[in-house]
């Protein structure tokens, strides 16, 4: 998504939903990632739209 590639990102995020990653689950793994990358000062519009699609708020 930084790559400016985020119609592959979001494929990726969303594809990979309940995927088991040694002891957590994807959602769960992701949103620290993005938290991380916020305290870093990266922050993209497309993080708030995969969180919300984790929480069944979009598609």
């Amino acid at each position: 998504m930084f790559r400016g590639e985020d119609e592959a990102a979001r494929e990726i995020y969303l594809a990979n939903r309940g995927l088991e990653i040694q002891g957590s689950v994807w959602e769960d793994v992701v949103r620290e990632d993005f938290r991380l990358l916020r305290e870093a000062g990266l922050d993209h519009p497309l993080m708030a739209e995969i969180e919300a699609a984790f929480d069944g708020d979009a598609p």
